[in-house]
């Protein structure tokens, strides 16, 4: 349903809803993994897919290099955040309790053109898993989005205690770093700007936030994170991409720091972050808990789907 006959002419609108499909028995679910087909899962049509179904529609149907096509979704997704900052930021989010925090989960719906762009349409502030009727349901009703669906949602979610799951790797990098990179004359300016930027956050939000205090423990998190991302089956955005998302926006010269993308201290962590990296990257830490073949955790595993409206 639309407010008006104008609202058709949106280019980049949601014209459809599966729900009512669902509820009058009409939905095509895709062949499921556990149907045991011996073609594979979602060889066949269907009202809705995995992303591995979707990047084969990229490629045959579309003639598009699915890489390219992951590059610019990754992009998009990154502007966005990047965007948000200022809105979530110490100095201007109103909410105290959220100055501080390590971040915040979302999913997003976006279009891609027939020449590979990515257009992100609308942000969803919650879970990508949610009951039948609050909101697209194919994530708790077919078996092969849910499993999709399950696998991002619980793996996003734990990217919030990333920081925290390998006590070993971080104290290794920690030590690493503060010895061998924050000690260098060429560093001293940005771990000045860092140092000051903490102390001030701490005194306007005392006791708020779980991010370190130090510029090393800072590091070490985020290398960490980075580090555990491959167990959680999710692709780091920021502070990876930053480089490459540069190239899209520009510093306002007259707006001081609050018109520049990667101002208030970000360029600084960002620029160390990148040193940090080229540091810890050819080096093993003693005790390391994560796998040397990094493999991802099945967060279906054990699951048991016997849907009867899919068979």
């Amino acid at each position: 349903s639309t407010a008006s006959e104008e609202d058709f002419l949106e280019r980049l609108m949601h014209i459809s809803h599966h729900i009512p499909k669902i509820e009058a028995g009409t939905y095509q679910c895709p062949t499921a993994p556990s149907a045991n087909d011996p073609r594979g899962s979602e060889f066949d049509a269907a009202n809705g897919g995995s992303l591995h179904k979707w990047f084969r529609i990229v490629e045959e149907q579309n003639g598009l290099d699915p890489k390219k096509v992951w590059e610019t979704i990754k992009t998009v997704v990154s502007l966005f955040i990047l965007s948000v900052r200022g809105a979530v930021s110490c100095k201007k989010n109103p909410v105290h309790h959220a100055c501080g925090a390590v971040g915040f989960h979302f999913f997003a719906d976006l279009v891609v053109d027939a020449s590979g762009r990515a257009w992100l349409m609308e942000i969803h502030p919650t879970l990508a898993i949610k009951s039948h009727g609050l909101g697209d349901p194919e994530g708790g009703w077919v078996e092969v989005l849910t499993r999709s669906t399950r696998q991002g949602a619980f793996g996003s979610l734990a990217m919030f205690w990333a920081g925290w799951m390998n006590a070993p790797y971080r104290r290794w990098a920690e030590t690493l770093v503060r010895r061998r990179l924050l000690n260098q004359p060429r560093w001293k300016a940005e771990v000045w700007r860092l140092q000051t930027l903490r102390r001030w956050q701490r005194q306007m939000r005392p006791g708020l936030g779980g991010e370190e205090d130090s510029v090393a423990g800072l590091l070490a998190k985020t290398l960490l994170e980075e580090h555990m991302s491959c167990r959680l089956a999710v692709e780091p955005l920021l502070p990876s991409m930053w480089r490459r998302i540069g190239r899209y926006v520009n510093r306002r010269p007259d707006a001081g720091s609050e018109g520049d993308p990667f101002g208030e201290g970000l360029r600084s962590l960002y620029r160390l972050y990148d040193a940090a990296r080229r540091l810890v990257a050819k080096r093993s830490a003693p005790g390391d808990l994560r796998p040397t073949r990094c493999t991802s955790i099945d967060f279906n595993e054990g699951m048991v789907w016997d849907q009867p409206w899919e068979r």
